[in-house]
């Protein structure tokens, strides 16, 4: 993977995390309670940049590194999730009436529902 630059995102809630651990320095919690993502900047291997993404926050927007000398881009995660879910046309394909597969955690599940119930 010389010269390269990568992002890993993990937005699973349940099973195995995605991302590696990168040598212990990301300590996962042993919950599912958070997405994770990492971004590990190519010549600066050992660097790596987390951003821990709690459910009920929005998805940040993080740094991309580019060419070596480029500033770094922005991506609002948030946004890529929305469009994606616009554009897919999940609101049509999923039954938000049923409880979420794996199951929530029940004081998340009382939140997510209080979203839905408002419309958002």
């Amino acid at each position: 993977m010389a010269g390269l630059s990568f992002v890993e995102i993990d937005l699973v809630r349940a099973g195995s995390w995605t991302l590696p651990d990168h040598d212990g320095q990301l300590r996962l919690p042993s919950e599912r309670v958070s997405h994770v993502v990492c971004v590990t900047r190519s010549g600066v291997r050992w660097r790596h940049e987390f951003y821990v993404c709690p459910l009920r926050e929005w998805l940040p927007v993080i740094r991309v590194p580019l060419r070596r000398g480029e500033r770094d881009a922005a991506l609002d995660l948030q946004e890529l999730v929305n469009q994606s879910y616009e554009r897919g046309r999940y609101g049509r394909k999923i039954d938000y009436t049923q409880p979420p597969d794996p199951p929530m955690p029940p004081e998340d599940w009382t939140w997510a529902q209080g979203i839905l119930a408002a419309g958002r």
